[in-house]
């Protein structure tokens, strides 16, 4: 059986991070023999470790030779601007999770059996091209957490330990970090969007791409699915990933917003992510709100209505269902099993039934699941589900009253009468008016969406 790329890659990857742990471990050996230490003694605690790291036979373990293009080290220093001397900092500590023989050179480089860990003083003493500066808390390695710095007297004895999501980076296992599972969930494109909705995308595909990704996005409008497939959509043909996070659920207090921002930060770095923040309850969506104004790095606020102040420059868009015409064509295309069997209520349908395209699908897929052989027909079946996925909207909000009247029961003068029946006749037919160019060409044309007189007859 061959092997796939990604097998090969992960092979590469990690015989040139044995080799790069191999260039960190002799320079705790060297460092320890010029410390006075045993050298017999050093050698004979690793003589089992002391093999040739690189399978191909290359004898150079320097850093040239350790981090080729493409390896997850090369990407994470990259990705993070890190020093020589930063780079071997963490591989120190991934030493002493991956090596089992490195506590016992960083006890002997330390001089002191009672340290087998890794420090910054340690480093300092023992790694090539040292500065103090990889010692700031605003210096990569403390700034994006790569590594924990543990309970000590000072900076430099404190023991260090790499964080646990960038360990499993280096040896090429990528995963959403613990600490953001259950606040994140991913957005996956479910559907081909339709062509309003396709737009919005290929906009926000070229704004992403012209600006390196960076910048926010609003997009605000009726249509909930939508407003998350859009996204979705666009970093799909970015090559990115989608993560959703609820508005309610950003920490109120200051200190655990901040850690979720560099935790979201170093995962959108890591991984090629954009977030989404959903404040569909905009009146609980103040922690949001200051979560917007200090995160960086490409996201989308989703809103039912547009945040009144997110505290920087952001690039809105509005989403509204799909028009008359596209959820039509979408209804057609989901009930292309049985559109025959309708008799023309698909129109019906799509003139009563102001739904979204998610809605339509599943409206579609029950009808399909439903067993149509009792006599009753498959526009009357299309019909009741379709009343019910549209009352949910009204759950919570009144009661509903079933109604048992017809025309027969109501008791009115003839002209009152009359008038009812030309309403109904009106609410029947109002696909002429919102959709004339299908309805009737070159007889009514809609104003602007937003102009309360809404439409005007073509002279």
């Amino acid at each position: 059986m061959r092997a796939t790329g990604a097998d090969n890659w992960l092979e590469t990857n990690q015989r040139l991070l044995t080799a790069a742990l191999a260039h960190v471990r002799e320079a705790l050996v060297r460092h320890a023999n010029s410390a006075g230490a045993d050298p017999k003694q050093v050698e004979s605690r690793l003589a089992s470790q002391r093999e040739d790291p690189d399978p191909a036979g290359s004898t150079n373990t320097g850093p040239e030779a350790t981090a080729p293009c493409g390896t997850a080290l090369t990407n994470l220093c990259e990705i993070f601007s890190l020093s020589p001397f930063e780079r071997d900092i963490l591989l120190l500590c991934a030493g002493v999770e991956l090596d089992s023989a490195f506590p016992a050179h960083c006890a002997a480089a330390s001089g002191d059996p009672r340290k087998p860990y890794p420090t910054f003083g340690l480093a300092l003493a023992a790694l090539s091209e040292p500065h103090w500066s990889a010692l700031l808390p605003v210096a990569p390695l403390r700034y994006w957490r790569l590594i924990e710095l543990g309970a000590g007297d000072s900076i430099v004895t404190s023991p260090l330990r790499i964080d646990e999501r960038l360990l499993h980076f280096l040896t090429g296992m990528s995963y959403l970090d613990q600490r953001l599972q259950g606040l994140l969930e991913p957005v996956e494109v479910r559907w081909e969007l339709v062509p309003s909705h396709q737009r919005i995308a290929d906009q926000l595909t070229e704004l992403w791409r012209n600006r390196a990704r960076s910048g926010a996005i609003e997009l605000f409008g009726n249509d909930d699915a939508a407003r998350r497939a859009i996204p979705a959509a666009a970093c799909a043909a970015l090559g990115l990933s989608l993560q959703s996070m609820r508005g309610v659920d950003v920490p109120a207090a200051a200190p655990e917003r901040e850690t979720l921002i560099r935790l979201w930060e170093r995962e959108a770095l890591l991984s090629g992510s954009v977030l989404l923040i959903d404040c569909d309850r905009a009146d609980n969506c103040d922690a949001a709100r200051a979560l917007i104004e200090r995160i960086r790095g490409p996201f989308v606020i989703a809103a039912r209505e547009p945040l009144p102040d997110c505290g920087r420059p952001v690039v809105k868009f509005e989403v509204r269902r799909p028009s008359l015409a596209e959820q039509d064509a979408r209804w057609r295309v989901a009930l292309r099993p049985i559109a025959a069997q309708l008799n023309g209520s698909i129109e019906q349908i799509a003139s009563q039934f102001d739904l979204e395209t998610q809605s339509i699908g599943a409206v579609s897929a029950e009808l399909s699941a439903r067993d149509l052989s009792d006599g009753t027909q498959p526009g009357a079946h299309l019909w009741e589900i379709c009343r019910r996925h549209s009352r949910r909207r009204l759950d919570g909000l009144a009661e509903r009253i079933e109604s048992t009247t017809f025309w027969d029961d109501i008791v009115l003068p003839e002209p009152q009468r009359e008038i009812l029946r030309q309403i109904a006749a009106h609410v029947r037919h109002r696909m002429t008016v919102y959709d004339p160019d299908r309805s009737f060409p070159g007889r009514m044309a809609p104003r602007s969406s937003r102009d309360p007189r809404r439409y005007h007859y073509r002279q």
